[in-house]
């Protein structure tokens, strides 16, 4: 085992589909490699994406001023990459705290694993940190698990599959 665990870089140890992004010429740096901004850009798209796929920000809109921050973000460099394949991108559920949600993911391109990113999301109340309600914990720890909860609908703030973020019907 090297630097960082083997099934951290194993596509297979994040929930499918993934995200399939191409590199493009804007995102290249003068030595041909892909820019840092780039590799941010894509795992902050990957993030967003899983959390719409799985209704996410449904479960945040809860009746009192909550607010989600992102608290930190890090980004481990494992390999150059440029332009000539897609990059592949996986996000999962690393860990639920009492009001923190920590998410991984990781990005594979000429079948390597090139980069991880580690994001921090802290639920916040006005100017402090708010613990999770117990039934989005519930939730959040299915989601960690790599499954669904059968009882997500009977949530009173979730919308449900395929509702929009400005469905604001009951």
């Amino acid at each position: 085992m090297g630097r960082f665990p083997d099934e951290r870089l194993d596509p297979q140890s994040y929930p499918p589909p993934g995200l399939d992004l191409p590199v493009l010429y804007n995102d290249i740096d003068p030595n041909g490699h892909l820019n840092n901004v780039a590799y941010g850009r894509f795992f902050e798209h990957v993030r967003v994406l899983r959390h719409d796929r799985m209704n996410l920000h449904r479960l945040f809109e809860l009746p009192d001023p909550y607010v989600l921050l992102v608290a930190q973000i890090t980004i481990d460099y494992l390999a150059e990459s440029g332009i000539g394949e897609p990059i592949h991108l996986r996000c999962r559920t690393a860990h639920v705290g009492t009001s923190s949600l920590v998410e991984e993911a990781a990005a594979w391109q000429f079948g390597s694993c090139i980069a991880l990113a580690t994001t921090t999301v802290v639920l916040r109340r006005g100017d402090v940190a708010a613990p999770w309600p117990p039934e989005v914990v519930t939730v959040l720890d299915t989601f960690r698990e790599g499954g669904v909860p059968a009882d997500l609908d009977s949530l009173p703030h979730y919308r449900g599959p395929g509702a929009r973020r400005n469905d604001r019907s009951p």
